[in-house]
């Protein structure tokens, strides 16, 4: 998984890493969503980015929708703030 950490996704992380998941962390979302792009490009397999809520989503949108045209194996998981409130309550008992 290539990332750039936030606060919303951080369950996400602590999930990932008691799974055993690689995370690669970049330092915009824009450029995981191509390091996602080039990995699935290069190996054949899933390439996955994953990106923070608002803004963070945003930025990682414009890569994904160029590379719609290319048909690649991409997924982008990103989260909202109603999301970010359940996952909360999920993971830590926390009230929103």
């Amino acid at each position: 998984i290539f990332s750039l950490s936030g606060n919303q996704i951080m369950p996400l992380y602590d999930a990932c890493i008691d799974a055993n998941i690689r995370i690669i962390h970049t330092r915009h979302e824009g450029a995981a969503v191509y390091m996602a792009e080039a990995y699935a490009q290069l190996s054949g397999k899933l390439g996955v980015a994953l990106v923070t809520a608002g803004p963070g989503l945003l930025n990682g949108n414009e890569p994904f929708q160029i590379r719609l045209l290319v048909a690649l194996l991409l997924i982008i998981i990103g989260v909202y703030l109603s999301q970010y409130k359940a996952l909360n309550r999920l993971f830590f008992g926390a009230k929103s």
